[in-house]
């Protein structure tokens, strides 16, 4: 049975589901308002999606793929939930690269959904098209390109985990466009998406150990990196370097910004060359890395304050 909406621009006309709905589905349990991109034929689908008032997506029509990116990476940083951007066949994900590799290493959630030409016409090699995937999976947590409509629910689950999981990440998403304008049923929705808890603590004796050899050292240096910051641990770094009285330097080329400046035992930027780095730590018998590896399951709750 089909329901009649007051839309603004539609009044009147019955709503129907297609396969692109399930992308709005995701995004409204996760609290997500906007898709980036650069809109192309193949992406008039999703962008049309975003018409809908119920949906409560606003799309944000940029100049180039790669400002598109870079915005999405920005809506990842404040919300801390997935950027989501639309790119079109070949020339849109290759546009987005540049930044595409930032996030990668900087570790911010993306889910890049770009729309390849019609499935069936893919290997007659039309205009624009190429792997996708290949371009994109070797700055990507996953990379895939979607075989039939029906995956599409079990992709959008697995995309959106992955983005999520610690260490956070970009993820990539080829869908031939023909896929999204498949009707499915009105009772048909993603029922939501896994997520994995990034609020957890190393093993208690690794603990122990660690702080056993800060106790003992003689001359430590802890090296912040964005472990720190994405965990929001500013505050646990700075007690730990007081009791300890250790420097604090800042990992090379870090992402976030991982202990305040102003802070006594900061010591800047570490260098970029080795035989700088060396120099650095010539003296100290201890380094304490907070690598970015560790991202958000960085805590000091479980270290003695008796050090």
């Amino acid at each position: 049975m089909e329901t009649t909406v007051n839309h603004p621009q539609r009044p009147g006309i019955p709503t129907k589901r297609w396969t692109r709905d399930y992308v709005f589905d995701v995004l409204k349990d996760l609290g997500i308002h906007y898709i980036f991109g650069v809109p192309g034929t193949n992406e008039i689908p999703i962008i049309d999606g975003t018409s809908y008032p119920e949906n409560k997506v606003r799309y944000i029509e940029c100049l180039h793929e790669n400002i598109a990116i870079g915005a999405a990476m920005g809506s990842a940083r404040m919300t801390g939930k997935p950027g989501v951007l639309v790119v079109h066949v070949t020339p849109g994900i290759a546009h987005t690269i540049g930044n595409l590799f930032n996030a990668c290493r900087s570790q911010t959630p993306l889910v890049i959904l770009c729309c390849q030409q019609q499935n069936e016409l893919v290997t007659q090699e039309p205009l624009l098209a190429s792997n996708l995937v290949d371009l994109a999976k070797q700055y990507t947590k996953w990379a895939h390109e979607v075989r039939t409509p029906a995956e599409i629910p079990l992709v959008l689950q697995r995309a959106f985990k992955e983005a999520m999981a610690p260490p956070n990440g970009p993820v990539f998403i080829s869908i031939p466009w023909e896929f999204t304008m498949v009707r499915i049923p009105d009772d048909a929705h993603m029922k939501g998406i896994t997520r994995i808890s990034s609020h957890f603590t190393g093993d208690p004796e690794s603990i122990r150990q660690t702080a056993l050899l800060l106790a003992q050292a003689k001359n430590p240096i802890i090296v912040a990196g964005d472990a720190v910051g994405y965990a929001d641990a500013w505050s646990e770094v700075q007690e730990l370097a007081q009791l300890i009285g250790a420097p604090v330097s800042l990992q090379t080329f870090s992402s976030v910004a991982n202990y305040p400046n102003n802070d006594i035992h900061w010591q800047g930027e570490l260098p970029g060359v080795q035989a700088s780095i060396r120099q650095v730590f010539d003296g100290h018998d201890v380094a304490f890395w907070l690598v970015s590896e560790l991202r958000h399951n960085l805590r000091f709750s479980n270290i003695p304050t008796d050090l």
